[in-house]
C-alpha cells in the first residue's frame, strides 16, 4: 500500500508495502507440494476449515491473510469468503469472491480479512458459502496424512446447527518473521510527523522519545545500620569514607512489589574522591544496588549490586548477584577495569529479563563516553528486591581505603531504558466518509455510493453501488464495515447490505430486517460491535432491532421499543449510549438506549426546535452529538452531550438550509451532504459542507456529491466510540 509522511514543514516521501503477520491454510507441504484429500463445501456443510485446539502453536499468532487451494464442482452460484469465528460469532471476514469465477481445477486463492485477529483456543478459521445455490459445490484440499504437520488443529465444519470437529492433520503455517508497520516506517522524520495510508485512510503519528518515570528518591531519608563512621547522607547523596572501620549498611525501603523481577534500570553517579590501595591482593569492597533485605553483605539475601573492588593491583567495578546467599561469597566473575583514578563515573545497571543484566560505565554523563560495558546471564530466580542499599565489606588481610559518594540515584521499574523510544502510533482511521442511496433529481431511488476523505475538502468520488436502489435508509458503521438498512425502493425494503469501508467496490448482502415491513425512514446507530435499526413507516413503528456488525445475518429484536413511534429522526452515539432524536411522529422526543444491552429505551430530553426529516449518519466527537434538524428546510444544527440527559441546544448553522441530509464525521470534523433545499419535486442538492466540532459556527463549503439527492445514509470509518 502507498503511504506518505506529513508534518508541518515538509513531506517525507515513501512508497512501500505494509506487511501484516499472516497465516496460510491449505493442503501444501513445507515445500509447496499439494497433497491429501478433498473436503466439500455444499448446502449441507457450508462452512469448512480449521479449529485451533488448546495448546496449539497458533495461539497468540496473528492471522490476516489466508491462502487456500480449492476448485468449483458443477455450477454453484453465490459467494465464498473466509471468516474467523469466536464464541459463535464471526469476528473477522474477508471480501466475498464470486464462486462462478473460481476455476474448475485446483488453484490457490488468497483471502484477506478485514481486521487482523490474534488467535485463541477454540477459534475457527473457515471458508463460508453465502447465497448458495442448490447445485454444485466447492472443494478444498486438506491433509489427512498423520504425522507430517504440527498438531494443534482440527478439521471443522458447520451443518447449519452445529460444528463437527475431526482430527485430521491439516497444514496451517504461520509466517515466522512477520513485519509490523513499525518495521517499514522510516525513523529520520521530525517528531509529531503524520503518516497516512492513502488506500485505507489509516493515520499514524510519530510520537517523540519521552522520559520514563522514575521512583521519586528526592529528599528521602536513608537508614544507617549499624551507625558508624563509614556511611553518611549529605542532601540526596550517600557518602562513604574510613573503609577500614566496621561493616555497615545504608538503605532505603522502596516497598514490596515495587521492583520487578525481570525489568528495571538503576543508575547513579559515583564520585571517587580518594583511593588508598592496600598492600595485599585481598579486597576492600564498596557495594551499591538492590536487595531483598536490609542486612549487610554477610546476610543471606537475593540481591543485584555493583561492587567496587580495591586491592593492591587495581580498582575495578562489577555486578554481583545472590540468590539466597551472602554477597561476599558471590562476586561477579567479570570486572570492568575502568576505575583507575579518582573522578566521576556514571553507572547504569539494567535488568532485561529474569536471567540477564548489564553494567554500563560512562564519563561526563549517562549519555557520555562509554568506558566499559559487561553483560551477565546468571540472575535467574533472583527476586523480591525492595531495598536500595549501600554497603562495605572489609577482608581481614587488607588496609585499603576509599572515600566518595553515590548521587543522582534513579530507579526505573518495569522498563529496560530510561526513555521510551520514538514510535509510530496508529490513530483513528476515520478519514473516509461514505454516502449510500438516496432519492435523486430524476425522482427515483439511486444505488450510488460516494465517498470523501473527510480531512481534505473536495468533491466526492464513486465508491460502488448498493445491492438495490433505495432511499430513506438507515446507516451505521464501525472502523471496518459500513451498513445500510431498510429504506424504500418505491415500496418498503428490508434489505441490509454492507461494504468494507477501506476497500472500494459494490456492497454485499448482509441480511434482512425481519418481522416487519415498516422500514422506510428507519433510524440507525452503532457501537463498535452492534448496529441498531429503529422506527420507520408505513404506520409509524416503535420497534428496535439489532445486528452484529462483524457477522452477516438478519436482525434480532432488541427487546425495548422507542418511547414514541416515528421515522426519519436523527441519531447519535458515543459507542455506549445511542440517542434517537426527533423524527416525523416523534418530535420533540429524544430517547436513548445502552447499545450493547437489550434493556430499556428511556426519555433523554426534548428538542429545542422541531425535527421531522433530520440528518442520517453519526456525528460525534465521542462526547457531544451533532445533528441537523431539517424541518421546513432549516439550516439549524443542534447538539447534545450524549451521557447527560437534557434538552438540545444550538450548535451552529449550515450555509444552505435543507432536510434529509446525509452526515458523517471524524472525531473533529462534521460533514453534511446533499438534502432537499425547498418544496416541490427535484429541489435536491449535491452540496457538501463541513464544520469543526470543537468550534461551532457556520459551515464551510467542502465540495459536491457525484449527484444531487436527499435521504441518503452517511457513515465513516472513525468508529462509533471515536477512538
Amino acid at each position: 500500500m502507498t503511504i506518505e509522511y506529513k508534518d508541518s514543514k515538509r513531506i517525507v516521501g515513501l512508497s512501500t508495502e505494509r506487511v501484516e503477520s499472516y497465516t496460510t491454510e491449505s493442503a501444501f507441504d513445507s515445500s509447496g507440494n499439494s497433497f491429501g484429500a478433498e473436503a466439500g463445501i455444499d448446502n449441507t456443510q457450508y462452512r469448512r476449515g480449521i479449529k485451533i485446539n488448546s495448546g496449539s502453536s497458533a495461539i497468540g499468532k496473528i492471522i490476516k491473510k489466508i491462502k487456500t487451494q480449492m476448485h468449483r464442482v458443477g455450477s454453484p452460484t453465490g459467494n465464498i469468503s473466509y471468516k474467523v469465528y469466536r464464541s459463535g460469532s464471526a469476528i473477522a471476514t474477508s471480501p466475498n469472491v464470486d464462486i462462478t469465477t473460481i476455476s474448475t481445477s485446483f488453484a490457490v486463492i488468497e483471502y484477506i480479512l478485514d481486521v487482523p485477529v490474534t488467535l485463541q483456543a477454540d477459534d475457527r478459521v473457515v471458508a463460508e458459502w453465502d447465497n448458495r445455490s442448490a447445485s454444485g459445490n466447492l472443494t478444498i484440499l486438506y491433509n489427512n496424512s498423520s504425522g507430517t504437520i504440527a498438531s494443534g488443529f482440527s478439521h471443522t465444519s458447520w451443518n447449519g446447527s452445529s460444528w463437527s470437529d475431526i482430527t485430521y492433520d491439516i497444514y496451517f503455517d504461520f509466517d515466522s518473521t512477520p513485519e509490523s508497520i513499525s518495521n517499514v516506517l522510516v525513523s529520520d522524520v521530525q517528531d509529531n510527523s503524520i503518516l497516512v495510508e492513502k488506500d485505507t485512510g489509516r493515520r499514524y503519528w510519530r510520537t517523540p522519545e519521552s522520559a520514563n518515570t522514575s521512583t521519586d528518591l528526592d529528599a528521602v531519608t536513608w537508614t544507617n545500620s549499624p551507625t558508624g563512621s563509614t556511611w553518611g547522607q549529605s542532601n540526596n547523596e550517600i557518602t562513604f569514607a574510613n573503609m577500614t572501620g566496621s561493616t555497615e549498611v545504608m538503605y532505603y525501603d522502596v516497598g514490596t512489589a515495587n521492583i520487578s523481577d525481570t525489568k528495571w534500570v538503576l543508575r547513579f553517579k559515583l564520585d571517587i574522591d580518594s583511593w588508598s590501595q592496600g598492600t595485599t591482593a585481598s579486597s576492600d569492597w564498596v557495594m551499591f544496588g538492590l536487595s531483598s533485605t536490609a542486612g549487610n553483605s554477610d546476610t543471606s539475601q537475593d540481591s543485584m549490586v555493583g561492587v567496587i573492588r580495591n586491592n593492591s593491583s587495581s580498582q575495578s567495578l562489577a555486578i554481583t548477584r545472590t540468590n539466597g546467599t551472602t554477597i561476599n561469597s558471590q562476586l561477579g566473575s567479570t570486572d570492568l577495569e575502568v576505575l583507575g583514578a579518582t573522578g566521576s563515573f556514571y553507572v547504569e545497571m539494567i535488568r532485561t529479563s529474569d536471567a540477564n543484566y548489564t553494567l554500563n560505565v560512562r564519563s561526563g554523563s549517562h549519555s557520555g563516553t562509554l568506558l566499559g560495558s559487561q553483560d551477565y546471564t546468571n540472575a535467574s530466580g533472583v527476586g523480591g528486591l525492595r531495598y536500595i542499599k549501600a554497603m562495605n565489606h572489609l577482608t581481614s588481610n587488607t588496609n585499603a581505603d576509599a572515600s566518595g559518594s553515590f548521587g543522582e540515584i534513579e530507579l526505573y521499574n518495569g522498563v529496560t531504558s530510561v526513555t521510551a523510544p520514538a514510535t509510530w502510533t496508529r490513530g483513528a482511521m476515520g478519514v473516509r466518509g461514505v454516502f449510500g442511496g438516496g432519492y435523486n433529481t430524476s425522482a427515483v431511488a439511486t444505488n450510488r455510493i460516494d465517498y470523501i476523505t473527510i480531512p481534505t475538502a473536495g468533491n466526492a468520488t464513486d465508491f460502488g453501488d448498493l445491492t438495490a436502489s433505495r432511499y430513506g435508509l438507515g446507516a451505521c458503521s464501525n472502523k471496518t464495515r459500513g451498513i445500510w438498512s431498510g429504506g424504500s425502493t418505491g415500496s418498503n425494503s428490508t434489505i441490509i447490505d454492507y461494504v468494507t469501508i477501506a476497500t472500494l467496490g459494490n456492497a454485499s448482502s448482509f441480511g434482512n430486517i425481519t418481522g416487519r415491513t415498516n422500514t422506510y425512514g428507519v433510524m440507525s446507530l452503532s457501537s463498535e460491535t452492534r448496529g441498531i435499526i429503529a422506527g420507520g413507516e408505513t404506520g409509524y413503528s416503535n420497534i428496535i432491532d439489532y445486528i452484529t456488525i462483524a457477522t452477516t445475518g438478519n436482525t434480532t429484536t432488541f427487546g425495548a421499543t422507542l418511547t414514541v413511534a416515528g421515522k426519519q429522526g436523527s441519531t447519535t452515539s458515543d459507542g455506549t449510549r445511542g440517542v434517537f432524536i426527533g423524527g416525523e411522529g416523534r418530535t420533540p422526543t429524544m430517547d436513548y438506549i445502552t447499545i450493547d444491552t437489550t434493556g430499556t429505551c428511556t426519555d433523554f430530553g426534548d428538542l429545542r426546535v422541531s425535527l421531522n426529516n433530520g440528518s442520517q449518519g453519526l456525528v460525534t466527537d465521542g462526547t457531544i452529538g451533532v445533528f441537523s434538524t431539517g424541518s421546513s428546510y432549516s439550516n439549524n444544527i443542534d447538539k447534545i452531550t450524549i451521557q447527560t440527559t437534557a434538552n438540545s441546544t444550538n450548535f451552529g448553522t449550515m450555509i444552505t438550509g435543507r432536510s434529509g441530509v446525509a452526515t458523517s464525521s471524524t472525531e473533529t470534523r462534521a460533514i453534511f451532504a446533499g438534502g432537499k433545499i425547498g418544496a416541490g419535486s427535484g429541489n435536491y442538492t449535491n452540496i457538501i459542507e463541513f464544520i469543526e466540532i470543537a468550534t461551532p459556527a457556520t459551515c464551510t463549503d467542502f465540495g459536491d456529491l457525484t449527484e444531487a439527492r436527499q435521504v441518503a445514509g452517511g457513515l465513516s470509518n472513525t468508529g462509533a466510540d471515536r477512538t
